[in-house]
């Protein structure tokens, strides 16, 4: 949906417009909630081992290395 596409739709039938672009946002939020497990542990995965360099080399404060090191 474009930005022109939005506004034709908000001036021709605001109400249904609104409740549209309502829809569209809780089925973005629903698609998030879905996807961001997925995506923290794949990040979470892919970033402890360096992470964890870091902290071995000193680069971390003492109290984030005990998240880190185990």
């Amino acid at each position: 949906m474009t930005e022109k596409n939005i506004l034709d739709l908000l001036k021709n039938d605001f109400w249904g417009g609104m409740a549209g672009l309502w829809d569209l946002t809780l089925y973005a939020v629903m698609v998030w909630l879905m996807i961001s497990p997925l995506l923290v542990l794949i990040l979470y995965r892919l970033m402890k081992p360096v992470i964890r360099n870091v902290a071995e080399s000193n680069g971390l404060p003492h109290s984030l290395k005990s998240l880190f090191t185990s």
